[in-house]
């Protein structure tokens, strides 16, 4: 890369939380949303006058997706320890009011949701991370991947008032993967034909055929894009969250090695690799006006390691030249 073409990187907000996940952006409010999972915290960061402003949950939320039914985002979706919620802050400036919309006996000390994102049509995918995954085989894991979807479009729900359960109930939930270590990063590219996904505990970005009318996922012709070479045990780096540009190229956090990559998707090849300056990058959102800012969150490093800047746990911004997406993130459709 020549320096005429050096990324530019900024630091949007410093040391704003220990472990900083599941970015979306939001064109309504020139904002970005994303989440502190330890921190149970669920955070927005106004671009254009670079205010920031955060709610209380009261579990460790794992992910949050806008709902079509709040363009404004007062109102998300998100993924907390025991289940999916409708999380709302519109009544409150501390804390979520929170609405469970869907539990499948989840064991709480073993598993928890992680990542999560829709597709282009308001499709719900989201996974289960096992607390204990570098301590298993693979066959021994207990995460899931699962599927939502409204079986009935509903033209409009008022949000800030309780969803009934008849409108519950036109939640349908399909379990899509299993023995997953720690799900993590997923996305489509343009033509929504190939799911790209990543199990971390598993060092893969996987991908599956696709179907956007039915929403299925052809498990029997998956195929492994990239395997990370893990021959130093001693060294922790795995891939994280992960999103494409307008190019359908792959945008990858490497968490654990302070970096984020640019991956062919059609080879698998590395194209690009970035330092943010933080050791555990752990996932990627374009944004902005013009969707040409890659946001990174990050994670507090517990030990600062020799050539890194003490910014784990913050927001970071890149701009690259060239590089941009075409969409900001799809919501829920309820």
């Amino acid at each position: 890369m020549s320096s005429s073409s050096q990324p530019v990187i900024q630091v949007a907000q410093e040391n704003s939380g220990e472990l900083l996940e599941s970015p979306f952006w939001s064109t309504a409010t020139n904002s970005l949303f994303y989440v502190d999972i330890d921190g149970k915290r669920i955070h927005q960061y106004k671009l254009d006058t670079d205010k920031h402003t955060s709610w209380k949950t009261s579990q460790r939320v794992g992910f949050i997706c806008p709902v079509s039914s709040s363009p404004q985002v007062d109102t998300v979706v998100g993924g907390l320890e025991d289940g999916l919620y409708f999380l709302n802050w519109v009544t409150s400036t501390e804390a979520c009011v929170e609405q469970q919309i869907w539990s499948h006996n989840i064991d709480t000390s073993v598993v928890r949701f992680n990542d999560g994102k829709c597709d282009s049509t308001g499709r719900l995918f989201a996974g289960l991370m096992d607390y204990h995954w570098q301590e298993k085989p693979y066959s021994e894991a207990q995460g899931k991947f699962y599927s939502f979807e409204s079986m009935r479009r509903i033209r409009k729900v008022d949000l800030h008032k309780p969803v009934k359960r008849k409108q519950l109930e036109r939640i349908k939930s399909q379990q899509v993967l299993s023995e997953i270590c720690c799900s993590n990063g997923l996305t489509w590219l343009s033509d929504s034909q190939r799911l790209f996904y990543i199990d971390s505990g598993k060092y893969q970005i996987l991908c599956y055929p696709y179907d956007i009318h039915t929403g299925k996922v052809d498990k029997d012709k998956k195929q492994t894009l990239v395997q990370l070479d893990k021959k130093s045990s001693d060294e922790f780096f795995v891939f994280d969250g992960m999103c494409c540009d307008i190019q359908d190229k792959l945008w990858v956090a490497l968490c654990g090695a302070g970096v984020v990559l640019q991956i062919d998707a059609a080879t698998g090849k590395e194209l690009m690799r970035i330092s943010v300056g933080c050791k555990y990058p752990t996932s990627v959102c374009f944004g902005g006006p013009h969707l040409d800012i890659l946001f990174v969150t990050t994670a507090r490093e517990t030990v600062l390691s020799s050539g890194f800047k003490s910014h784990g746990g913050s927001l970071f911004m890149l701009q690259i030249p060239g590089i941009r997406s075409c969409s900001s993130s799809y919501p829920f459709l309820f």
